[in-house]
């Protein structure tokens, strides 16, 4: 996704913000990068990551994008398969269990 270029101080952070944020990649952010999951079998989408790009670092090596991308994939299965198995198998405390004394 196309984003405007420029740089911008974040009051809220105290930060500037608008550089890129995916490793290998330089410059000013022209480009949103979003890595989604989404379900087979059910109805499921998660936004796992998102990054800003622009240009490649000319210092880096040519194969090195593929292995930073790589690397937030499989983090972002991780964590979302930790999310989905939690919200589909944790438990709430049942009332018995909880412990309901005044101190």
């Amino acid at each position: 996704m196309a984003i405007q270029e420029g740089e911008r101080f974040d009051p809220s952070t105290k930060r500037w913000v608008g550089k890129v944020t995916l490793p290998t990649h330089t410059g000013l952010a022209r480009k949103a990068l979003v890595f989604m999951v989404a379900g087979l079998t059910r109805r499921y989408k998660d936004a796992v990551a998102y990054y800003f790009t622009n240009k490649r670092d000319p210092a880096c090596e040519a194969g090195d994008t593929g292995k930073a991308m790589a690397d937030i994939i499989t983090t972002g299965m991780k964590t979302t398969e930790k999310r989905y198995l939690c919200t589909q198998y944790c438990e709430a405390p049942s009332p018995a269990k909880q412990n309901t004394s005044k101190n």
